[in-house]
């Protein structure tokens, strides 16, 4: 070939490369822009959640309770989900009681970042997204306290039918790269929203959404730079923060009524939502997709 075919080689490819960076840019800028505007939109609201965490957060444990809501699940504490979620969500509000968490979490508890929740953060031992987990009782001091986890198994279950593992498939493929898959796996998570919720297999069987699987749908839109491509945005925002307790905290389940969504009967705040519902507005994910174009 000669020199002439190789400089005008050249020039092809750097210009494609241009014109691919130029895209991404704007697409990437598009979703950073939406999501600073949700992020002000709702800043009251976040800040009322963070306010329920830190009220939640017992001092001599250094981790947050289940809910406030009943005396049992006031004594219960979640290593994971709920204060692997919380030790982020807390990170812009309350720094200090977001690092004794995470300090808890590692130097206490043996956390290794080996939990299916880590798939958020990007921690790098976590297990398959379609891995089915456990209940684990860590520590029976009942009933001043009992402390509690979720441990991944060998059993599977289908990521198909459920929102928050398609969006846990989604992330994974972001954080390696794998663009096109990403996107596959959270379209299927996008196609489960019938204006109401995300009506997975859940929803299916026993009759409610669930808040948690929205946050996490809008987390992975802001991960993967799709939040412009997630028409029901405003909507789904909407029905989240409906769902917003007088105490801060974020009911998990609801229904459906003439006047829009109600908290499942018997249906309590917990910190593992309300975190999710902060993580998702507020904490920015290290190597997503929209980072590694």
């Amino acid at each position: 070939m000669s020199v002439w075919k190789w400089v005008a080689l050249l020039l092809i490819i750097a210009l494609t490369t241009f014109v691919f960076v130029y895209v991404f840019m704007n697409v990437f800028m598009a979703s950073e822009s939406l999501a600073e505007k949700d992020r002000k939109t709702y800043s009251l609201q976040l800040q009322r959640a963070a306010d329920y965490l830190k009220a939640n957060f017992n001092e001599d444990l250094k981790l947050v309770c289940e809910s406030p809501d009943t005396a049992e699940f006031a004594r219960t504490y979640w290593l994971v989900a709920d204060n692997l979620y919380a030790s982020y969500a807390l990170k812009p509000y309350y720094p200090e009681i977001a690092q004794e968490i995470s300090m808890q979490l590692r130097n206490v508890w043996g956390y290794r970042e080996d939990a299916l929740h880590g798939i958020l953060f990007n921690h790098k031992r976590v297990p398959s997204p379609a891995c089915i987990t456990v209940q684990v009782t860590v520590e029976d001091r009942w009933p001043a306290y009992i402390v509690k986890t979720e441990k991944a198994t060998n059993k599977r279950l289908d990521i198909r039918d459920y929102a928050d593992r398609l969006c846990y498939k989604a992330l994974i493929e972001a954080f390696h790269g794998n663009h096109s898959q990403a996107e596959h796996y959270f379209r299927k998570a996008v196609k489960l929203w019938d204006g109401k919720g995300l009506a997975d297999r859940v929803y299916q069987k026993e009759g409610y959404y669930e808040t948690y699987k929205l946050a996490m749908l809008y987390y992975t839109a802001k991960a993967l730079g799709k939040l412009d491509e997630l028409k029901f945005r405003e909507k789904l925002l909407s029905i989240i923060f409906k769902l917003q307790a007088d105490n801060g905290g974020f009911y998990t389940r609801y229904t459906w009524s003439e006047q829009g969504p109600k908290p499942l009967p018997g249906a309590t705040t917990n910190t593992e939502t309300t975190s999710l519902v902060i993580i998702a507005l507020t904490y920015t994910p290290q190597n997503a997709m929209c980072w590694q174009s």
